[in-house]
């Protein structure tokens, strides 16, 4: 009996060593090394991650990329081009937080 007690007790022991901590961030959160930061706004990247010190810098997405949505990424997504060869000419431009919407040319669906 005192052997399967023994047996047990070492057996918690090395569960426990071995367990994996996680980090459960809040939906405005983005998890970086164990911190929980807060995501940048639409139309802005991560420039630096926060730390257990400093807070979070964001920057403007530069020209011809844009975010459309809260985010704790380093690039801005690329804009989409309309290809004129498939039929398709831009009805809005990209902006920094949105892509190009492209739509038909004249005479294609």
């Amino acid at each position: 009996m005192m052997c399967w007690v023994a047996k047990c007790l070492l057996l918690m022991i090395l569960m426990r060593d071995f367990r994996v901590d996680s980090v459960t961030c809040h939906l405005t959160e983005y998890e970086i090394e164990g911190e929980c930061c807060p995501m940048c706004p639409p139309g802005t990247r991560v420039k630096t991650d926060c730390t257990e010190f400093k807070s979070i810098s964001c920057q403007k997405c530069p020209e011809g990329t844009y975010m459309d949505l809260p985010n704790g990424l380093k690039r801005c997504y690329p804009c989409s081009t309309c290809d004129s060869g498939a039929g398709l000419k831009e009805r809005l431009g990209c902006k920094i937080t949105a892509d190009t919407v492209c739509e038909p040319m004249e005479g294609f669906y």
